[in-house]
């Protein structure tokens, strides 16, 4: 059971079992205390994105996450991860608003993008991850 304050004044208590409110004062601070035990979990499995010994798998804000992971079967671990915490703690990705986008090198984007494309599905919560060529964040 949670209170929202909001203007001032503090609502009722009230159950909640999954999303934040839109723009609440709270949204961020209850959002990272259902996420941190995911971006820990995605750490100590030692997949996504290092910088020298620095973990940078996964970036976290508001409420959105993005997963960063050198190899498909990396980033597949780290969804199969996500799906699993969402599983044990009730939480739903939104797997329509997902997007995958692929960075490489100018002279191998084109070939990467249509091989990555036929040769790499990815997936959160069964709902398949559409593949986009920019990324607005």
């Amino acid at each position: 059971m949670i209170r929202i304050a909001r203007y001032g004044m503090l609502s009722d208590y009230f159950l909640t079992v999954n999303g934040v409110e839109l723009g609440g004062v709270l949204s961020t601070d209850i959002f990272s205390v259902y996420i941190g035990g995911l971006l820990v979990r995605l750490e100590k499995a030692t997949v996504g994105c290092h910088i020298g010994s620095y973990y940078v798998g996964t970036v976290a804000y508001a409420d959105d996450i993005v997963l960063l992971a050198h190899t498909p079967a990396a980033m597949r671990r780290m969804l199969d991860i996500c799906d699993e915490y969402a599983s044990d703690h009730s939480i739903v990705f939104n797997g329509s608003k997902s997007k995958c986008f692929i960075s490489e090198p100018r002279n191998r984007i084109q070939l990467v993008h249509s091989l990555h494309r036929s040769m790499h599905q990815f997936a959160i919560r069964g709902k398949q991850i559409e593949f986009v060529d920019t990324l607005y964040i």
